[in-house]
């Protein structure tokens, strides 16, 4: 839950929204048009998988593993990049597009133990030790 209502969370999803939108009335060319939403749908999608498995799990403190992370890169690369083209014309494949999810996978994971080492209690032993007790 705490990625979900990060103000992060929003305003990525609020600009991939804005971005989408603005796509449909061909406002935005180049880089934006292109790419923006690729970087963007990392961090959206993992947040949502992270607090779907938080659910299941019933523990609000887990954490989405780097191999988790990755893993779901490279499905979401294949499918949208290698996958859908070959099964649909609508559907193009784009290298940069690859990268994108890289960098926005990236991204996600360093927020997301920003996030959860802020706001994660001190474990007793990472407190510092007693001199009187010794």
């Amino acid at each position: 839950m705490k990625l979900i209502r990060h103000p992060y969370f929003f305003i990525a999803l609020a600009l991939y929204v804005l971005i989408r939108l603005g796509r449909m009335n061909q406002m935005f060319t180049g880089w934006l048009n292109d790419h923006a939403t690729d970087l963007l749908c990392m961090p959206i999608v993992l947040s949502i998988l992270l607090l779907v498995t938080q659910v299941l799990k019933k523990d609000k403190n887990l954490t989405l593993p780097w191999y988790a992370v990755a893993l779901t890169v490279v499905y979401w690369s294949i499918y949208f990049e290698w996958y859908l083209p070959k099964q649909s014309g609508i559907y193009t494949s784009d290298q940069m597009d690859v990268y994108m999810y890289i960098i926005g996978g990236i991204a996600y994971f360093f927020w997301q133990k920003s996030v959860f080492k802020r706001q994660m209690p001190l474990r007793p032993e990472h407190l510092p030790l007693d001199k009187a007790s010794n």
